[in-house]
């Protein structure tokens, strides 16, 4: 995910930014100031998962991080779940 101005600080950088404070208020539709939203990180997972797909007729592994792996494993299974309910343990 792109998070903007808001990328590699720690909250207690940002806990009184007026901007972080908006973000964090529905971290799901508002968007990191210069960054994006979950939405548009979800599109942006879900796209690039999907081109693999149709332009792949081998195996295919990928390699990343668990937010885009429940944003996978969410459009794959089609069940309106929590992040935290769809939580892949590493290896």
């Amino acid at each position: 995910m792109n998070f903007g101005d808001f990328e590699l600080k720690s909250y207690e950088e940002l806990k009184n930014d007026k901007d972080y404070q908006f973000f964090i208020s529905d971290i799901y539709n508002n968007k990191c100031k210069n960054g994006e939203s979950f939405i548009d990180y979800r599109t942006r997972v879900v796209s690039a998962f999907n081109t693999i797909l149709d332009n792949s007729n081998k195996n295919i592994v990928i390699v990343t991080h668990g937010g885009t792996i429940f944003y996978i494993l969410n459009n794959l299974f089609k069940e309106d779940k929590n992040i935290y309910d769809l939580q892949i343990d590493n290896g």
